[in-house]
């Protein structure tokens, strides 16, 4: 917002992007399809991260989604 910008002019925004992670996946569903299933879930998907991090003994995907910042976070399906 520009100094002196009436604040009830300023168009919303309602959609964002964010990297999301993934957890409790096996190791083979770790995949660009599975990302993409997940879609409906979560949010638009955009992108796919084909790097597996692991952490200890605990492995996740990241998938990049466009999320309605309107709607609360799904915890699990």
């Amino acid at each position: 917002m520009e100094r002196g910008e009436d604040p009830v002019q300023v168009p919303l925004v309602f959609f964002s992007n964010f990297w999301v992670q993934v957890h409790n996946l096996q190791l083979r569903s770790m995949s660009e399809r599975m990302a993409r299933q997940l879609e409906n879930f979560i949010g638009h998907f955009l992108e796919y991260d084909a790097t597996i991090i692991t952490r200890g003994f605990k492995k996740l995907m990241r998938i990049r989604v466009c999320l309605n910042v309107r709607n609360p976070l799904k915890r699990k399906k």
